[in-house]
């Protein structure tokens, strides 16, 4: 079945189909606006801009327009790493201004501790969303100057 009918009949072929995609995002929609930054594990980061209407702090693929791709990629590896430190994160997610965490299942264990503080706005059997609250930590992880 071609990706077009996929989408007006409303029918996924398989798990990994275009409107199996769709679905699996699309109810995190309303929770999103084009300026929001949304944090996610690289392996989804493309699917994320696409079916939310937002933006992230990575992706796996470079286009010509992302001049700091490296390092951008490099956050998002950090942001997920199960070794990464409370203050990393926060770091991390005040320089990219980012508006949501995305943590897929697969993920928890890794970010588990730091996202306990983080407020739930939605969750599925895949992915839990949290609202960063950006103007709550804003300040304290603003290096001095």
């Amino acid at each position: 079945m071609s990706p077009h009918r996929e989408v007006v009949c409303g029918s996924a072929t398989t798990t990994h189909s275009h409107i199996a995609t769709f679905r699996r995002f699309a109810h995190l929609r309303e929770h999103c606006e084009g300026h929001d930054v949304v944090m996610a594990p690289i392996e989804i980061s493309l699917e994320v801009p696409a079916l939310m209407g937002c933006r992230v702090v990575g992706t796996r693929h470079s286009n010509p327009f992302m001049t700091d791709f490296l390092e951008r990629r490099s956050a998002v590896e950090r942001f997920f790493a199960a070794g990464s430190t409370a203050g990393e994160r926060l770091s991390i997610l005040s320089e990219y201004s980012v508006s949501y965490v995305l943590v897929p299942k697969t993920c928890e264990g890794a970010v588990g501790d730091f996202v306990v503080d983080l407020e739930i706005v939605d969750r599925n059997a895949e992915y839990v969303m949290y609202d960063v609250g950006q103007d709550d930590f804003a300040v304290e992880a603003a290096p001095s100057r």
